[in-house]
């Protein structure tokens, strides 16, 4: 388990032998949450360059967010497509967290059941 705070620019997408799952929170009207920002930003320099450096990638993310909000789910569903327009292969679908209910955790127990089969 890696925190976006921690990932490596040099590695991260690299290993064509790992699977990269990741869980990314929407903060507020669509923003990227703190521990995701340098990220966010670092991805958004590369859809910039159009650089294919994800190639290597193999991904699957759950997003977090609350229906509540017009942007919900902004950041789980621009990091999938984002990965995918990097060069990332998506190898299951995006999942949905929703904390306006409190089922969140439902919803994800849901997501990795089927994402256990596919991988």
């Amino acid at each position: 388990m890696l925190s976006f705070e921690d990932f490596d620019i040099k590695v991260f997408g690299q290993n064509p032998s790992e699977l990269t799952l990741c869980c990314i929170a929407t903060h507020y009207e669509g923003e990227p949450c703190d521990n995701t920002a340098l990220f966010f930003k670092w991805c958004q320099g590369l859809k910039k360059e159009k650089e294919k450096l994800f190639t290597e990638l193999n991904f699957a993310i759950f997003g977090l967010g609350e229906s509540n909000y017009e942007k919900f789910n902004e950041m789980g569903k621009y990091f999938d497509d984002l990965f995918v327009s990097l060069g990332g292969k998506r190898v299951f679908t995006l999942g949905v967290g929703d904390s306006k209910d409190n089922t969140t955790e439902d919803s994800f127990d849901q997501w990795r059941t089927e994402l256990w089969p596919e991988i």
